[in-house]
């Protein structure tokens, strides 16, 4: 608002008019100052304003002077993911970070985050972030996820984040963004063979991957590796997963049933079966001729 202001009274004028030229409008003006002004109005206003002033060439008076600021009351807020399956050397120092970003920057900028998980009632909050960065074009605010020591697998059952976000002193603001997260492996499976004496009349190794307790977001992914240094991706031909309680965010039993072309035209020395953790690590089962040949006698 003013913090003074003193002209030539009926000769100089300050309009103020909502809007930026040159779409300024008569009937839009808030404002016609003259004279001088002993009781001063604080402005507030949303948008653009233009200031429009206007003297003659005899007497003057002291001027005006207007102090302004500018409030953010809208701001493009987006969430950034990172890792969020997992990136560790054990199994324990699983996390999954995310940011949410703020355009455009405010060190005012406060917000508190929780996950939701798609499939139970609770959730886990975290009170603050763990970063604040102030760039030149925007706020980033950091959060790192650790899940349950009690459960590993619990950030891969996370459906959405709500987060809780303040400017100034502004009120609270709920914002939810719903996930689609990518499926993980799963952190513990084993490998077990699917009829060994009919792989020679099929020209197919079968097999399951089965893991226990994990989420309904848990994938397996599994290959043949043959000694000559090929890869043969596994194809699945079922997935069958065992219900649980409805509360729990976790399935009892995901068993994944794979099929690959026996390698060399149905003769070979060795191969192995391999499936992938979400640690990077693999799960192996070494095959050779001899697996079939003694299941056929």
């Amino acid at each position: 608002g003013f913090t003074t202001f003193n002209t030539e009274k009926n000769f100089d004028f300050l309009r103020i008019f909502s809007g930026a030229l040159p779409n300024v409008q008569s009937n839009e003006m808030y404002a016609n100052l003259s004279g001088n002004i002993a009781k001063l109005t604080d402005y507030n206003f949303f948008g653009s304003l233009t200031f429009v002033f206007s003297s003659d060439r005899s007497n003057d008076g002291k001027g005006f002077r207007f102090i302004y600021q500018i409030l953010r009351t809208d701001y493009n807020l987006q969430p950034v993911f990172h890792n969020w399956t997992g990136s560790f050397s054990k199994e324990l120092d699983r996390t999954a970070d995310f940011s949410l970003i703020a355009k455009p920057a405010d060190s005012a900028l406060k917000a508190r985050c929780s996950v939701r998980k798609e499939c139970a009632n609770h959730s886990e909050t975290f009170v603050t972030p763990s970063e604040y960065r102030y760039l030149a074009n925007e706020t980033r605010l950091k959060f790192q996820l650790r899940p349950r020591k009690s459960d590993p697998d619990s950030l891969y059952c996370v459906g959405a984040v709500l987060c809780h976000v303040s400017w100034k002193s502004e009120a609270y603001r709920n914002i939810e963004y719903s996930l689609d997260l990518p499926k993980p492996d799963p952190t513990s499976l084993s490998i077990h063979l699917v009829r060994p004496d009919l792989w020679t009349q099929t020209g197919l190794i079968e097999f399951f991957a089965v893991s226990e307790s994990v989420c309904p977001k848990v994938r397996h992914r599994c290959e043949l590796r043959t000694e000559d240094g090929r890869i043969v991706e596994a194809r699945i031909l079922q997935v069958t997963a065992s219900p649980t309680k409805p509360a729990s965010c976790h399935i009892s039993s995901l068993k994944t049933l794979f099929a690959t072309p026996i390698p060399g035209n149905g003769s070979f020395d060795a191969t192995t079966i391999a499936c992938r953790l979400n640690d990077g690590n693999f799960i192996k089962y070494r095959v050779t001729s001899k697996t079939f040949t003694e299941s056929s006698e």
